[in-house]
C-alpha cells in the first residue's frame, strides 16, 4: 500500500516540471517573436535593403511599402505600347504623381531597363534582360532639381555627376517567371510575371 501511495506524488511532480517546461518554451518563443517584430522595425526605420517578391498579371498594378516613407510601385502598360509594366519608386504609388525612378535611371531616351515590355524577350531583341538595375531620388526636392537639371540642357559630366548624388536609392528587379503570347498581329504579350525585387536605401 505503501508504493502505491507513494507513486502520486511522482506523477504529480512530472506533471507540473512538463508544465513548466513547456511555459519555458512558449515564453521563449514568444521573446523571439517580439526580437524579430523589434529588428524589423529598427531596419525599417533605419533604411537600409529590403528584399519583397511579387506577382503581376496583364494589366495589374503592384505596390509595396519600404523603408523613408517611399513606395515600390509597378504601372501597367497599354498594349499599343508595347504592354509590360514600368517601375517606379514614389511617396505613393500614383502613375500621375512624381516618379522617383524616371529622373535618375539613364538613358533618358530610348530603352530604359526600368521599362518592361514583353518584346524585350524577344528573339534577337536588343534590350534589357530579366535583370533590372535602376536609381531614384529620395524625396521631392531632389526630384525637382533634378528635373529642373535636365530641362536646362546641363555639361553632361556635371549631369551624371548630379545623378549620382542624388539617385541615391538604388534597386535591382529580376524577373524569376514570366509567360507571355503574341497576339493576333503577332506581337508579344505578357500574361504574368513573378519577380524578386532588392531595394537599398541610404540612412538619412
Amino acid at each position: 500500500m505503501w508504493h502505491g501511495h507513494s507513486c502520486l506524488p511522482r506523477r504529480d511532480s512530472s506533471r507540473r516540471a512538463r508544465g513548466f517546461r513547456q511555459e519555458i518554451v512558449e515564453a521563449t518563443h514568444l521573446l523571439l517573436r517580439l526580437l524579430s517584430v523589434f529588428l524589423l522595425a529598427h531596419s525599417f526605420a533605419a533604411g537600409g535593403q529590403q528584399t519583397f517578391s511579387g506577382r503581376v498579371s496583364h494589366g495589374q498594378n503592384f505596390s509595396y511599402r519600404l523603408a523613408g516613407g517611399l513606395w515600390f510601385c509597378l504601372y501597367p502598360e497599354p498594349d499599343a505600347n508595347g504592354g509590360g509594366w514600368w517601375i517606379a519608386v514614389a511617396e505613393k504609388c500614383n502613375a500621375a504623381g512624381h516618379d522617383f525612378v524616371a529622373m535618375a535611371t539613364p538613358p533618358m531616351h530610348g530603352v530604359n531597363p526600368r521599362d518592361i515590355a514583353a518584346w524585350h524577350f524577344d528573339a534577337g531583341a536588343i534590350a534589357p534582360g530579366t535583370e533590372r538595375d535602376f536609381a531614384f531620388v529620395l524625396n521631392d526636392r531632389d526630384w525637382a532639381r533634378l528635373g529642373s537639371d535636365l530641362n536646362s540642357y546641363q555639361d553632361a559630366t556635371k549631369m551624371l555627376k548630379e545623378l549620382e548624388d542624388l539617385g541615391r536609392g538604388h534597386g535591382t528587379l529580376t524577373i524569376t517567371r514570366m509567360r507571355r503570347h503574341a497576339s493576333a498581329e503577332g506581337k508579344s504579350l505578357f500574361d504574368w510575371m513573378r519577380f524578386r525585387v532588392v531595394i537599398s536605401i541610404p540612412d538619412k
